[in-house]
């Protein structure tokens, strides 16, 4: 009895091994891969991932999203490889990569230098740069007229695709550009026209709106007095351009504290890190309206 079970033990190994053998290898994944398809949308929406050391964590509902920060954009060195979500990131479509919005996720981006806007379908993960909300696609960037300077400050607002004809949102081949770096060279740019069929007829040259003031607002009080010690605070940290902007909201008196104008990115990054140094983490950047 035992010498018959050994044979069948040794008969079951054997076959086991075979099946080992015959089985057909599964082709190493590259990293221009998209995700498993069991894996493309789910994981990409929903799951908490690390990059550089930190955690992310995806909303799952971005109702009423709306926040400003600085916009970035990413071009020819990335065309072509695999986004979050599985799809093939093409810079010459009105995309963009968000750390925490669910994907994909429609959103209104508009540049607070000049006002002009743009509607991209965020699809994936990105940037991973500090004090970085946004990073758009080459056409994008451009229909924001930011592509020069590589950053501005923008507000990002999330909108429903059902109230928006996207399909409208198709960019059209235009005249090269080879004024980029090396790693941002193109073929061909976009169209920001095919946005709106008018912006495609000819009309006449019109003045870029004005800028409006930017502020970057780092407290909130309903006590005067703690407005005005936050004040004292930042004065005696060497940030002089601070102000106290108070407002009646709903019949309660609040008190902001509010630093600037601030002119642009790099000003903005500054301040951001004195603020960091000072622990002061929680802020807003707002206009002067």
């Amino acid at each position: 009895m035992t010498r018959c079970l050994l044979h069948l033990l040794i008969y079951i190994a054997l076959v086991a091994c075979a099946a080992t053998r015959h089985s057909v290898p599964t082709a190493p994944r590259t990293k221009n891969d998209p995700p498993p398809a069991s894996r493309t949308n789910n994981s990409a929406k929903t799951a908490p991932y690390q990059v550089l050391g930190q955690r992310y964590y995806p909303v799952t509902d971005a109702n009423g999203y709306r926040e400003r920060g600085v916009a970035s954009w990413y071009g020819g060195k990335f065309h072509g490889r695999a986004t979050a979500n599985g799809e093939r990131y093409d810079m010459h479509q009105y995309t963009a990569a968000h750390k925490t919005l669910p994907l994909p996720t429609w959103v209104r981006v508009t540049n607070l230098r000049n006002g002009t806007s743009v509607i991209v379908r965020v699809n994936d993960r990105g940037p991973f740069v500090k004090n970085r909300l946004i990073d758009l696609s080459y056409a994008a960037a451009q229909r924001l007229n930011m592509v020069g300077d590589g950053t501005t400050l923008v507000e990002v607002e999330v909108i429903d695709p059902v109230t928006v004809d996207t399909s409208t949102i198709v960019p059209a081949v235009t005249t090269p550009t080879t004024s980029l770096p090396a790693d941002r060279q193109i073929v061909a740019v976009d169209d920001p026209a095919a946005l709106d069929p008018q912006l495609a007829m000819p009309q006449k040259p019109q003045q870029e709106a004005a800028a409006p003031s930017l502020f970057v607002q780092v407290g909130a009080f309903g006590d005067l007095g703690n407005a005005e010690r936050l004040r004292t605070t930042l004065y005696n940290a060497g940030i002089v351009d601070v102000r106290l902007a108070s407002a009646d909201l709903g019949g309660t008196i609040v008190h902001r504290v509010q630093i600037g104008p601030v002119l642009g990115v790099v000003e903005y990054d500054v301040l951001m890190a004195r603020l960091d140094s000072l622990g002061i983490n929680d802020t807003h950047l707002v206009t002067d309206q």
